[in-house]
């Protein structure tokens, strides 16, 4: 259960907890989360960065479960306890890859973030259509904008926004999805999630919860990183049509893929146009006047956030109300 608590501290902490420098900034912010102190030697223990054969102290495990917003850390042990009841030890192992692939690709466009990642918003109009598309009837959705438009950021708030208890979700760019369907690939060896065979992830997942309401959602970011490869592209889209045949008619599976626009017009819709548009596709309505694009530009509210974001965190504080429209625009 620790390995847990250390899962669920770094999702809080945004980032990978990996060295003491994180220990240290680690220390500071559960402080001013929780009013309780834990040292950053303690924290180095914990996360196996310094050798010691001292156990954590039930003071420190309840500070712990404390900054993950639980009560103490019994509460933690019970709210998690609850879900790992209902695993069998056969599915662990690939709920185990699935979570890793899904914090690994987080964690990767935290770091690539221009800003510190806390300072980003989440978008709320693709939140919630996103939302509606996991009630809906349909099985792919398609996020759609020009390269800039804060499409990973935005798929990563949204992620981290799940409901884990009701979803079950693997998050991975178009790279390392197109590995995993792959047979070949040393990294589908090694993570045991050879999507093509009969025992695979999908059999796995539902079997397990054929008969709940449990979904399994699969984001797929940067599609368009396979537009140089026509093959890769292919066997990438057979694949999908292949899985949604046979593992839709309980509408239990959802697919998120995000691509640029320019390679949306040019090279994957005309793919999309020869899918049942009906039973699979929610169609896309473009809002520019360029093409296909789904996601707005930010909002006034929206920018209003992320100055007042970039205020709290600086010496010179923007103020909101004194910006011209047209630099409002720009931002």
């Amino acid at each position: 259960m620790h390995k847990l608590l250390r899962q669920k501290i770094s999702e809080r902490f945004e980032g990978p907890v990996n060295s003491p420098k994180d220990c240290s900034l680690l220390s500071d912010f559960i402080f001013k989360e929780t009013s309780r102190t834990i040292s950053s030697t303690t924290l180095r223990r914990f996360f196996g960065l310094l050798v010691g054969k001292s156990t954590i102290s039930a003071y420190n495990l309840d500070t712990l479960a404390i900054y993950c917003r639980h009560n103490d850390y019994n509460s933690f042990l019970s709210a998690n306890r609850l879900i790992q009841i209902k695993e069998k030890p056969e599915y662990n192992a690939i709920y185990e890859e699935i979570s890793q692939i899904t914090q690994y690709t987080l964690k990767s466009i935290i770091k690539k973030s221009l800003t510190r990642f806390n300072l980003t918003i989440p978008r709320e109009d693709i939140n919630n259509k996103l939302n509606s598309f996991l009630d809906s009837k349909y099985f792919v959705y398609t996020v759609i904008a020009p390269g800039g438009y804060g499409k990973s950021i935005a798929l990563a708030h949204w992620v981290k926004s799940l409901d884990y208890k009701n979803n079950q979700c693997l998050f991975c760019s178009a790279a390392i999805f197109y590995q995993l369907l792959s047979a070949k690939t040393n990294l589908n060896q090694s993570l045991s999630l050879n999507l093509r065979s009969s025992d695979n992830l999908f059999n796995t997942f539902f079997n397990k919860f054929s008969d709940t309401n449990k979904k399994l959602i699969i984001v797929v970011d940067g599609m368009d990183e396979l537009n140089s490869d026509s093959k890769k592209i292919n066997i990438l889209f057979d694949s999908l049509l292949e899985i949604l045949n046979r593992y839709s008619k309980n509408y239990s599976l959802k697919f998120v893929l995000s691509i640029r626009e320019a390679n949306w017009s040019s090279l994957i819709s005309s793919d999309f146009r020869s899918l049942p548009i009906n039973k699979y596709f929610i169609h896309i309505k473009g809002i520019l006047d360029a093409g296909y694009t789904n996601v707005p530009v930010l909002s006034n509210d929206e920018i209003r956030i992320v100055i007042e974001k970039v205020s709290k965190n600086s010496g010179s504080p923007i103020i909101y109300n004194i910006i011209p429209w047209e630099l409002r625009e720009m931002i």
